[in-house]
């Protein structure tokens, strides 16, 4: 299965998925350029990539939507320990 992230999007997996041999979710943090993807439509950008995700893993995705300049304000990469999601390598 291909999954489709747009284009300006980077993906990250934080959460129980770094933790947890059992899953019951999946933590994914989109990192998104708001010139490429306006904020009032993100979700709506990212809705497709997160149907694919719950359809391959057989799991419900939890988004966390944020502009390159929020994830350097609030730190969030660092502080929840996430790594970028390859798409190539299956959790």
């Amino acid at each position: 299965m291909r999954i489709r992230v747009p284009s300006s999007s980077r993906l990250y997996i934080f959460g129980s998925a770094l933790t947890s041999a059992s899953l019951n979710d999946l933590d994914v943090l989109a990192i998104y350029d708001p010139i490429a993807c306006p904020p009032r439509i993100a979700y709506q950008e990212h809705r497709d990539m997160v149907f694919e995700l719950e359809q391959y893993y057989g799991l419900p995705v939890h988004l966390t939507l944020l502009t390159r300049s929020e994830e350097v304000g609030t730190d969030f990469i660092k502080r929840t320990g996430a790594i970028e999601f390859d798409l190539g390598k299956v959790l």
